[in-house]
């Protein structure tokens, strides 16, 4: 790296220290919090699956929308209130192509509520109930929520339903995959690719990795370019 820097070679600027550098994306702007426990502190330990396939800010206002079921057509507004953090990445009211549909707020919050998974095929062709849905959703930023992140990714959402009744919920953190869901999703996305019946029995197979004598069986699996290269 120092070879090439005296060549002239220059990167991204901000790439650390940036809005969206790695010190603010990774540890909140704390820069210390990088080192901290050097050679004893593993982040890969700490690395959990995502349930669904959007921006991980939607994931605490999904899973609390998911658990109210409500009547969509009753619902007039929805207001989400967060961190800046959130606002700045997932307030993205009108999505024009696949990723802003995986970072949109609107969209995940209007497919949680008409309890509708939350895969890529979802986010490439969104039908007309979502998109009405999405547009009667609201993303506010909270100065008071900002101080929480990024020990905690706080979310208040308030419903407001015809006659004027409010349903309001709240978030602090995402939810990670359990092993049941971490399946389904594998599944759902494997499936396409390699068939119902092998996606499964990959699937399977991996399920018992660590007693497995070699990796025949799970390259057997695999389609013989991926198991070339694996």
């Amino acid at each position: 790296a120092a070879e090439m820097a005296l060549g002239g070679v220059s990167g991204p600027r901000g790439v650390l220290d940036g809005r969206w550098g790695i010190f603010r994306v990774m540890s909140g702007g704390d820069v210390a919090a990088l080192t901290a426990g050097l050679g004893q502190r593993w982040e890969f330990a700490g690395a959990t699956l995502k349930p669904y396939a959007s921006c991980r800010f939607t994931h605490g206002p999904v899973e609390a929308l998911r658990a109210v079921k409500l009547d969509t057509s009753e619902i007039e507004a929805v207001e989400i209130a967060t961190c800046r953090a959130s606002v700045d990445v997932s307030d993205r009211p009108n999505p024009k192509d696949r990723l802003d549909a995986i970072l949109s707020h609107q969209l995940a919050a209007a497919l949680a509520l008409l309890g509708k998974p939350i895969l890529p095929r979802d986010l490439d062709v969104i039908d007309a109930p979502a998109r009405a849905l999405a547009a009667r959703v609201r993303v506010r930023h909270d100065p008071e929520l900002d101080a929480l992140y990024p020990k905690r990714w706080p979310h208040r959402i308030t419903i407001s339903m015809r006659g004027g009744r409010q349903v309001k919920v709240e978030s602090d953190n995402p939810p990670v995959a359990s092993f049941t869901q971490a399946r389904e999703k594998f599944l759902a996305l494997a499936g396409p690719v390699l068939g119902p019946s092998r996606a499964a029995n990959l699937a399977e197979v991996v399920d018992r990795l660590e007693t497995l004598p070699d990796l025949g069986p799970l390259l057997q699996l695999l389609p013989p370019r991926r198991a070339q290269a694996a």
